[in-house]
């Protein structure tokens, strides 16, 4: 007897089915060595599943099994990775809980795209993914993960680059959070300003979670040691929500005023307990305050060798841009931590086109055949800082004439090199232009 199902009853069945299993959620397929391949799954049932002699393959058709043993068992709403090697997995991804793996022999994944099938001991097919590299994860060392692991699993849409390396035995890093704020913009107005006038930063802090957010707060801190850390010696600024709807934003201006010149690199840092990614919570942003080069003095930074090798001396190269002679006499320059030094007390002219170079020590020495004639030993030169510092270099009225604020991305911080700069009329303060 033919018993006809109605197509609605049918699709549920089906769908029952297919949600009730577990599911391919994430792949890494083009890992860069000695990083391997692996392959997430999710076990979406509400009981716990034995992995023994379940099985997966690619392409190629050939099976493999992905465990013999009875040890593995996916919990429910849980992750399991399955990978090439465990060992090279967990060093890749240190800290990713168990359980970890590494099957009986490797269908290594073809980047350009390929098939990954998986199927229970019985051999019935349970879950089957057939990427392209065009959905993503094919490079920047970055897995493919799956937006939505219970529903399109073979829609390009449904599928992305990982936001960060990968997320094995976690939730995935594009994947919807119901708890998930984000500081989406955290911006400094203008970049570049003189001592007392005013910075004004703005974050946005928008809710991405699916439920309506409630007591947060949006800090900011004037990050004075570097180190990118948050320390609440550093806190400048902090206000407190009571909500925010989902797919809402709100935009916090804070105005800030320098007291002094350097370079000001500022941390904004949103806080809530509940959120289920705080990756996206923390942003960098920085301001240089003294950064003017009035056209009338023209004399620049122009080379520091900063991180020297023993004999060579720290120095400071400056170059002279203007149209007219230049006289360094009662010049000073000055570090983040030291006071202002006068670069010489006698009468020092610097051609239009000119070079100079301030030093510490014996430049001759490792140089050989250098003019002595462009070399100004200072009796007292600023000790220059390896890890960055900011260099500022004022005429004899006080008027800054460049300001440098080098990190160890400007270069020359090994190898006994020096940085230099690329362009004499390109920017002081990006690393791009050294």
């Amino acid at each position: 007897m033919n018993i006809k199902i109605p197509v609605v009853l049918l699709f549920l069945m089906l769908s029952s089915i297919s949600f009730a299993q577990i599911t391919i959620t994430e792949i890494m397929y083009a890992p860069t060595s000695p990083d391997p391949e692996w392959f997430e799954i999710h076990n979406n049932t509400a009981a716990a599943i034995n992995l023994q002699n379940w099985k997966w393959t690619d392409g190629t058709g050939v099976i493999r099994t992905i465990t013999s043993t009875l040890n593995y068992t996916i919990q429910p709403n849980s992750f399991a990775v399955i990978c090439q090697d465990s060992n090279n997995l967990k060093t890749a991804f240190p800290g990713v809980i168990q359980p970890i793996i590494a099957s009986l022999g490797w269908n290594l994944l073809n980047n350009p795209g390929d098939n990954v099938i998986l199927y229970d001991p019985s051999g019935t097919k349970i879950d089957s993914i057939s990427y392209l590299s065009s959905w993503g994860g094919s490079t920047g060392n970055k897995s493919l993960e799956r937006i939505n692991i219970l529903t399109n699993p073979n829609v390009a849409a449904n599928w992305g680059t990982s936001l960060i390396h990968g997320t094995p035995n976690a939730t995935n890093s594009i994947s919807p959070r119901n708890n998930d704020l984000v500081l989406s913009t955290f911006k400094l107005a203008p970049a570049s300003v003189l001592v007392n006038d005013t910075i004004t930063i703005t974050g946005v802090v928008k809710n991405t979670g699916a439920n309506n957010a409630t007591s947060f707060s949006y800090s900011i801190y004037l990050d004075i040691n570097r180190d990118n850390i948050p320390q609440p010696s550093e806190l400048i600024n902090n206000t407190s929500y009571g909500s925010l709807n989902a797919s809402d934003s709100v935009t916090n201006s804070f105005k800030y005023i320098p007291a002094d010149t350097g370079l000001k690199p500022f941390i904004g840092v949103v806080i809530y307990p509940a959120d289920e990614d705080t990756t996206s919570n923390k942003k960098f942003a920085s301001a240089t305050v003294g950064n003017v080069v009035p056209s009338t003095i023209g004399m620049i930074i122009n080379e520091i060798m900063y991180a020297p090798v023993s004999p060579e001396p720290e120095w400071i190269e400056l170059y002279n841009k203007s149209a007219a002679p230049i006289n360094l006499k009662n010049w000073k320059i000055t570090d983040l931590s030291g006071p202002a030094l006068t670069i010489t007390a006698l009468d020092k002219i610097i051609q239009s086109g000119g070079y100079v170079v301030i030093t510490s020590g014996n430049l001759s020495a490792t140089h050989p055949g250098i003019d002595t004639s462009k070399i100004i030993v200072m009796s007292s030169f600023p000790s220059l800082n390896n890890s960055g510092d900011d260099m500022t270099l004022t005429n004899n009225s006080a008027q800054i004439s460049d300001f440098v604020p080098y990190t160890t991305s400007y270069g020359g911080s090994s190898g006994n090199f020096s940085t230099e700069r690329r362009d004499p009329n390109g920017s002081s303060t990006l690393s791009t232009n050294w």
